[in-house]
């Protein structure tokens, strides 16, 4: 039987701690139902996420920035970055 759907599930930034303790109110957990493998176009791939590392930095990415205007890795609303080991589930 062969798989042409799958979800992504993914944690974001939805608000910022400032220096506050951090609580779940913080993330949001996020599902994309419905990715279609066979929508993979020439030269890309599809990945499914086995282990993922996030360092303690990422308490330091919950901060909004000074000034006002977040860093491109403080922005809310987008997934965390982090090392990971995947699986390629599609291909091109």
């Amino acid at each position: 039987m062969t798989v042409s759907l799958l979800s992504n599930t993914r944690v974001l930034r939805a608000s910022y701690a400032n220096k506050t303790s951090v609580s779940t109110s913080n993330f949001r957990v996020d599902t994309v139902s419905d990715v279609d493998l066979a929508s993979v176009k020439e030269g890309e791939v599809i990945l499914r996420n086995l282990y993922l590392s996030l360092d303690p930095y990422v308490r330091f990415t919950l901060d909004s920035y000074e000034n006002g205007t977040p860093a491109s890795f403080k922005i809310l609303d987008v997934p965390f970055q982090g090392l990971g080991i995947a699986e390629v589930v599609a291909s091109q």
